[in-house]
């Protein structure tokens, strides 16, 4: 038997900060966000290190302006609605036109906005 201290794997969190989240919002669903070094080829399932807690929301409706991306703030919404359409000829419009186009588009998406408990996890 080898005399070595044994070393942590890092992989075991406090639940003490998530059992707080879910006490003062226990009707906001859960979403888990993978960072990219979560992801391993080799393995079906990752154990990660870095877990962190946090409330956000998050856009719960697919849009046609950045593929399947998940909203998590109406900022990063409409950029997205903006830089689909500034290119769009067919929207012949002054700069204040363009701007209250893009505010009717962000408003069509208040109904899907969800408050969330975000689980991040990470390597």
């Amino acid at each position: 038997m080898d005399n070595k201290k044994p070393i942590s794997l890092g992989i075991t969190q406090s639940t003490k900060e998530l059992q707080k989240l879910i006490a003062e919002h226990p009707d906001y669903q859960i979403v888990i966000v993978a960072g990219r070094d979560a992801v391993c080829d080799e393995y079906d399932y990752t154990f990660c290190q870095r877990v962190n807690f946090e409330i956000g929301q998050v856009l719960d409706y697919y849009t046609p302006y950045d593929g399947e991306y998940v909203f998590r703030s109406e900022d990063d919404l409409r950029e997205a609605i903006e830089n689909a359409l500034c290119d769009d000829e067919s929207y012949n419009l002054s700069d204040d036109e363009f701007e209250k186009l893009i505010d009717e588009k962000v408003k069509e998406f208040e109904p899907f906005w969800k408050d969330v408990i975000i689980i991040y996890v990470n390597n």
